[in-house]
């Protein structure tokens, strides 16, 4: 069984979604089938997501990229191949940067790390951060510095008791209302290390 996904982003920052089908991976490389679909938190309004300007499928893996990604494209996101679909991303966009947390590696001593992963266990919720890619380093040839952006992440740990009464479309709106309200434990941290790079192009 999937679980749903839901994060916190910075406005204006990369977001990359995978399409998680319980597919044989070279299916979903060989076909053009595979579709992203996309529910607006505002308007509740389900379109089905085509590329532009900021929005991008990759032929790799199908993955969604958002670049730079803007308030409005907060909500539900989702891919589908024929009849399966994947896991539901929640994705919350936090437009306050001063709202943002620095930190450092767990090597530089005295100073700000992130938080480690939290369980929560009356929820089977894992909370952790998901990290981006590091930044090209801020100079060449002499010590400078690269960053990454860490986003708050809620995923659900286990299955609940399959006995459970509860029926299935009030089971999935609990999961939603629980990750959704875990959003307030989220910190969203800008990690910064030290770099080196020798070969850097004019």
């Amino acid at each position: 069984m999937m679980y749903p996904i839901a994060f916190q982003a910075l406005e204006g920052t990369l977001v990359t979604l995978k399409c998680q089908i319980c597919i044989s991976p070279i299916e979903i490389y060989v076909s053009d089938d595979v579709e992203w679909y996309f529910n607006n938190t505002v308007s509740n309004d389900t379109s089905r997501l085509i590329e532009s300007d900021n929005v991008f499928i990759s032929p790799e893996d199908r993955s969604l990229i958002i670049h730079n990604i803007k308030s409005e494209q907060a909500g539900q996101y989702w891919c589908k191949f024929g009849d399966t679909l994947s896991i539901y991303y929640y994705i919350s966009i936090d437009t306050d940067l001063e709202g943002v947390k620095t930190v450092y590696p767990t090597t530089a001593p005295n100073m700000p790390h992130a938080i480690p992963q939290n369980i929560v266990s009356e929820y089977n919720l894992n909370i952790y951060t998901t990290w981006t890619k590091w930044s090209l380093c801020s100079n060449c040839n002499v010590v400078g510095k690269k960053v990454r952006y860490g986003y708050c992440t809620v995923s659900s740990r286990a299955d609940i008791n399959k006995k459970s009464i509860i029926e299935e479309k009030l089971l999935a709106n609990y999961k939603r209302q629980s990750i959704l309200f875990f959003f307030v434990l989220c910190i969203i941290y800008l990690k910064i290390s030290k770099c080196v790079t020798f070969s850097c192009r004019e």
